[in-house]
């Protein structure tokens, strides 16, 4: 890993965001299950507070938490949690995007969804 520490705000920044909102409704389309296959994102926001994006919690943490507005309206304002990998883990530290750690937007396997409690978790690699 590199010893440059960025912010991880140069990783998961509003172009992730958007290619991540795309990526997920392709594999929502994508999905067996009838009921998630009508589901699409909206869109996927940044954390709350933009300090949640330092590199020293990035790293101690290996997550990202934030909101994103997924469901069958795309409506639904779901509370996103973005694991971190090896892989993604590096490309945080020295500022490169995280597009490249997404998983086949065919597959599921990345992905735990919990829609009576609104919650989404993504691992990323």
């Amino acid at each position: 890993m590199s010893t440059r520490k960025s912010s991880g705000g140069e990783s998961f920044n509003d172009d992730f965001c958007l290619w991540l909102e795309y990526h997920l409704s392709r594999m929502f389309n994508n999905s067996g299950d009838s009921k998630l296959r009508w589901f699409w994102c909206d869109g996927v926001g940044q954390p709350s507070n933009e300090g949640e994006l330092t590199w020293e919690l990035i790293n101690q943490s290996r997550k990202i938490e934030t909101k994103a507005w997924i469901g069958a309206t795309g409506q639904d304002v779901y509370n996103m949690t973005i694991k971190l990998d090896l892989e993604s883990l590096s490309r945080c530290a020295e500022g490169q995007s995280l597009k490249g750690c997404l998983p086949d937007e065919h597959s599921f396997e990345w992905v735990t969804i919990d829609v009576d409690l609104m919650t989404i978790l993504l691992q990323l690699k």
